[in-house]
C-alpha cells in the first residue's frame, strides 16, 4: 500500500542531494492492522443477482476511526473461492446500497471500487503480443483488499450497520460461461501506514 506525504521543494544543493539519496535508498514502511470487522457471512453473487453482506459496524464508526489521518483508511479484504475463468466479468463494490445491480453507474456515491481477474488457472494462453503465463492454480482462493474509505465518507445511512453490495458485470463483448462467484474470509480493516525517514 502506498502513501504520500507533501514535502517542500529543496531550497540548497545539500537539501537536493539530501532528498535524492533518500529516495535512492528508500524508507523502512509498515502498514498495521488496527482494527478488523468480519463479515457475518460469506457471499455468492451472480450474473443478474448481486450478493449483500452486513458488518457489525457502521460506516460512521470507522470513518470516525480514520479521521483525517492520511496514514490511516478502511480496507475491504476478501477471498474470491471458486472462480472457473477469469474472464468472463468483473465485480463492483457498493456501500449501503443493497438495491446496487450492474446497470448502477460507477458514479454513484456508494460506489466503492471494482476487481478483474487476469485468468485464474495455470495454463498458457494466446495474446495479441505473444504468450501468456497465468501462474494462478485453479481451485486456489484469490485474496484481494481494496481501500473503500471515500465510498464510507459519504454513504446513505451512515450510522446503521454497514453492508458492502457484489454486483458481476459482464464483458460486453463476451458470453460468460461461469456465472457465479463466492467471496469467503471477507473482512472490513482499519489500517495505518507508517514511513519511518
Amino acid at each position: 500500500m502506498a502513501t504520500t506525504q507533501e514535502t517542500r521543494e529543496p531550497k540548497t544543493e545539500e537539501e537536493a542531494n539530501e532528498r535524492e539519496e533518500f529516495l535512492k535508498s528508500g524508507a523502512a514502511t509498515s502498514v498495521e492492522r488496527v482494527a478488523r470487522f468480519p463479515a457475518r457471512d460469506s457471499a455468492t453473487a451472480a450474473l443478474g443477482q448481486p450478493a449483500t453482506v452486513t458488518f457489525n459496524v457502521s460506516a460512521a464508526k470507522l470513518t470516525a476511526e480514520v479521521g483525517d489521518d492520511a496514514q490511516r483508511r478502511v480496507t475491504l479484504a476478501f477471498d474470491v473461492v471458486d472462480l472457473a475463468r477469469g474472464d468472463a466479468f468483473y465485480g463492483h463494490l457498493f456501500v449501503n446500497s443493497p438495491d446496487a445491480n450492474e446497470k448502477t453507474p460507477a458514479t454513484e456515491p456508494a460506489f466503492a471500487g471494482g476487481f478483474a481477474f487476469f485468468c485464474h488457472e495455470e495454463r498458457e494462453m494466446e495474446a495479441k503480443e505473444g504468450i501468456l503465463f497465468c501462474p494462478v492454480p485453479g481451485g486456489q482462493p484469490l485474496r484481494y483488499e481494496q481501500n473503500v474509505t471515500p465510498a464510507l465518507r459519504k454513504p446513505e445511512n451512515p450510522d446503521t450497520e454497514l453492508t458492502v453490495t457484489v454486483v458481476l458485470v459482464p464483458f460486453s463483448d463476451r458470453r460468460p460461461q461461469a456465472r457465479t462467484m463466492t467471496l469467503d474470509n471477507i473482512e472490513l480493516n482499519i489500517v495505518q501506514s507508517t514511513v519511518k525517514q
